[in-house]
């Protein structure tokens, strides 16, 4: 490269490099675009579908909800539901998110879509919705809140 420096003309090829790397290396960036509708954790634990009908983010954690909620469940408490607007709501149900191949959520990656955001932890799964109800879901726990 023709007049321009050295230091200029070797960080121009460490970018153009690691670029190449990036797109030329499988598996490097699996973090979840944000138009996927569903995506999983990179544990394989935890997998979330945004469901078209109605909007609502249904997130299951294949380990099960630890502690069990207190009110009955002729099924399985799978995971949780958070729609656009409203609290998280722990989830029966008798079937589970397919897992044919979800995008994986890498730790730290943030997933948004539809009014809904959730962050990947290595301490578990943190999910929003603009209305302010938060919740956590993890293996050894699960919660919610409201932040206004």
């Amino acid at each position: 490269m023709p007049g321009v420096s050295i230091a200029v003309r070797d960080q121009v090829i460490v970018g153009v490099t690691a670029v190449t790397l990036l797109v030329a290396t499988p598996g490097l960036s699996q973090a979840a675009p944000l138009g996927t509708r569903k995506f999983q954790m990179p544990s394989g634990n935890i997998v979330c579908h945004l469901q078209a009908s109605g909007g609502s983010l249904r997130c299951d954690i294949r380990s099960g909800l630890n502690p069990e909620p207190q009110r009955p469940c002729d099924l399985d408490w799978v995971g949780l539901l958070l729609s656009r607007s409203g609290r998280a709501r722990a989830n029966c149900a008798s079937d589970a998110i397919p897992a044919r191949d979800p995008a994986v959520l890498q730790y730290g990656r943030r997933w948004e879509r539809a009014g809904l955001v959730c962050v990947s932890r290595r301490s578990g799964l943190h999910c929003w919705n603009y209305s302010g109800y938060h919740f956590k879901l993890a293996r050894d726990d699960w919660r919610r809140w409201y932040t206004p």
